[in-house]
């Protein structure tokens, strides 16, 4: 497996691949509307918008992951969100002169499960090390319930006194979430040490083979489950 971090606005051919493919796993649970804010939505695609995506050794895709970094438009979840307390923490973080970027759209191919686990793993830390690497200092996003302990082992903390009900997906609660990279980034030694190897392989280029991956997953196999 290799992950690959692009500028959807510079390789469009690859990034319709990507949709595709993220439009089918989230159709699957019929969520395919929320693609739109990757595509066509004027307030969340008018600034720079990088993408991790992993492919196997053959160049299928197997999953992927957005970073938005807004400088005039809004990140995703200000929009689909709606969440005033949200909002109102978010334009706290800018007016304190920090840099706000969000990861979302985080997909994944029908795999097997521990390695579905593993893939949303490096995918999710690969964009924070891009994130930080792009210059944002904080990190927001927002999940269903269901992934939430994916995404807190990845150092995500999320506002569980917040709960947004059938937001933005039917039948499911989301909560938000809004971190400070450089707390982050020290939620735990076995984190610390992913970042730092995945930052290496980025100052290198975007493409992030397969053993330096490997040595990653290991890393973040080691975390303890979600706090």
């Amino acid at each position: 497996m290799r992950l690959r971090l692009f500028d959807i606005h510079l390789d469009v051919p690859f990034y319709r691949a990507f949709l595709a493919g993220q439009e089918r796993a989230y159709g699957r649970l019929g969520h395919q509307a929320m693609v739109r804010y990757g595509t066509d939505h004027p307030e969340t695609t008018r600034d720079p918008i990088r993408a991790v995506a992993a492919s196997d050794e053959d160049g299928t895709l197997l999953g992927g992951i957005r970073l938005h970094l807004p400088t005039a438009g809004l990140t995703p979840s200000e929009v689909h969100l709606a969440s005033p307390e949200f909002s109102r923490l978010v334009a706290g973080e800018r007016a304190a002169g920090e840099t706000v970027a969000e990861t979302c759209g985080l997909w994944a191919e029908p795999i097997r499960r521990d390695r579905r686990a593993e893939l949303a793993w490096l995918l999710t830390v690969t964009a924070s090390a891009a994130a930080a690497r792009m210059g944002a200092t904080v990190l927001v996003g927002s999940a269903a319930e269901p992934r939430l302990p994916a995404l807190e082992r990845c150092g995500y903390r999320f506002h569980r006194d917040h709960p947004l009900p059938d937001t933005p997906f039917p039948g499911l609660t989301s909560y938000f979430a809004v971190n400070r990279l450089s707390e982050l980034l020290r939620r735990d030694e076995k984190l610390t040490a992913a970042l730092a190897l995945l930052d290496s392989a980025l100052a290198e280029g975007d493409l992030l083979p397969d053993p330096v991956l490997r040595q990653a997953a290991a890393l973040l196999g080691q975390l303890a489950g979600a706090r």
